[in-house]
This record gives C-alpha cells, sequence and structure tokens, in this order.
C-alpha cells in the first residue's frame, strides 16, 4: 500500500513538472481600479467572474476551452464587462480600451497583422479567435478591421453604437456592406462565392464574386458564432462586417 502511495506521488510530481515545463510558472495578477484596464496586458482575464486566466504563457489553455462568454445572455455579459454601468461619455470608454494584435492573411494570401482597441476583458476572446481563423486551411482574407468609435448607432440615432463599448468589430466593411434589401448604406457591396442570393451592389458596379465578403457558411462566421458573437447578416438592417458580443 504504501509503495502505492509514493509511485502516485510520484507520478503526480512528474505531472505538475510536465505541465510547469509547457506553460511556464504563472505570476500572480496585479490589482487594478474598476473600470480600468489591467496594469500587465498578457495576466487579461478573458471573463473576471469565471476567475478564468488565460495567459501569453499558456496559449493552447484558451484553444482547447470553449469561451466562457458564449454561456452568457447579452445582459449577464453587460454586468460582467461594466459592472459600474455602461459609459457614457468617449472619456469613460477609453478607460476599458486597450490595443492588441492579431495574425490575418492579407489580399494576397500572405501573413500579415491588424491591430485595434477593444475591451481589456475581450482580448484573450479575440486572440483566441483571429488564431482559430488564421489556422483554418481556408486562409480566409481579412484585410481592415474597425473597432472601438464613440457614435450613434448607424439604424437607431437614439441609441449608442456598440461600437462606442468596444465590444464590436467591423471586418472588411468596403467588401462587407450594411444594406437594407438590396440597397448599400455603409460599405460598397457584399458579394460572397457561392451565395449569390445574397450579394448587394453598388449601381454600375460588375458582379463578380469577392474574397473578401464573407459567407454564411464561411470559416470567419463559424468561429465568430462559436464563441458567442453575433454576425451582423442576420439582423433586418444586413450588417455582414460587423460581429457583435453584445448584439444577441
Amino acid at each position: 500500500m504504501a509503495c502505492r502511495l509514493i509511485l502516485l506521488l510520484l507520478l503526480c510530481c512528474l505531472a505538475l513538472n510536465t505541465l510547469a515545463a509547457v506553460y511556464g510558472p504563472t505570476a500572480p495578477m496585479k490589482k487594478t481600479t474598476t473600470g480600468s484596464a489591467p496594469a500587465d496586458i498578457n495576466m487579461l482575464p478573458m471573463t473576471t467572474a469565471l476567475g478564468v486566466l488565460f495567459t501569453e504563457k499558456s496559449p493552447l489553455l484558451p484553444l482547447i476551452s470553449p469561451t466562457p462568454f458564449a454561456t452568457f445572455t447579452c445582459e449577464q455579459r453587460k454586468k460582467m464587462l461594466f459592472p459600474d454601468g455602461l459609459p457614457t461619455c468617449d472619456l469613460e470608454a477609453r478607460k476599458y480600451l486597450v490595443s492588441v494584435t492579431v495574425p490575418v492573411w492579407d489580399i494576397n494570401g500572405k501573413p500579415s497583422s491588424l491591430t485595434f482597441s477593444i475591451h481589456h476583458a475581450l482580448v484573450s476572446d479575440v486572440k483566441v479567435i483571429f488564431a482559430e481563423i488564421y489556422a483554418a486551411p481556408e486562409k480566409p482574407r481579412i484585410r481592415t478591421a474597425l473597432s472601438y468609435c464613440w457614435r450613434v448607432s448607424t439604424t437607431n440615432s437614439a441609441k449608442m453604437s456598440h461600437h462606442s463599448l468596444g465590444t464590436v468589430l467591423d471586418l472588411n466593411p468596403v467588401e462587407n456592406c450594411q444594406h437594407r434589401d438590396t440597397t448599400p448604406l455603409v460599405g460598397d457591396h457584399y458579394t460572397p462565392a457561392g451565395h449569390e442570393d445574397l450579394w448587394v451592389w453598388q449601381d454600375g458596379k460588375p458582379l463578380v464574386a469577392d474574397q473578401l465578403s464573407f459567407a454564411p457558411d464561411g470559416v470567419v462566421v463559424k468561429v465568430f458564432s462559436r464563441h458567442g458573437w453575433t454576425w451582423g447578416q442576420v439582423w433586418n438592417t444586413h450588417d455582414p462586417m460587423h460581429f457583435s458580443l453584445l448584439g444577441c
């Protein structure tokens, strides 16, 4: 019996040493004031409510663990991201923002990257999403990413846009135009390959499939949806450039 216990302890020590070698030591997280970005960007929590910590030293963890946001309602997500209430001005909103850089494939299918501002609690989630998109064999092209902008909604001027919260991404906006019926409102066209029934374009433009337009069954839409982000194409005013964590 004693030999079995000793053997079990040795196996546990070996497992711990292996994990330490793969992920490295975990540094303590620095304290921050409510509503402000953490001092150490590499120690950002994916959600403070769950206490789940993904760091640059352990990049595999987010990839093998489903994102927590997908399991919460939009109201719950708002409370998690803004425990003191939504920001009321640009200055308040900017306290939540940090800059993040993600890998993408450019228009020519070459490795590239994009940098934008996002709510600090979404950094890990966003990095995982773009890592999965980048690793897909389709190599989807993404050449533009727009996020934070303090402004009213383009479809309802009585409300603030979720862009004002840093919880939205507009990807390839020119090639994934916001439109109502067949009329482009923001952007130039939307012509995803294999989905001609969805095509929208400005008058006089040639009818050509654009690899920068996101198809409903494409990897970009699938990955964002799996992580709980809403794709704007499903709304009455279609917005295929738009991916929102609070738009559910």
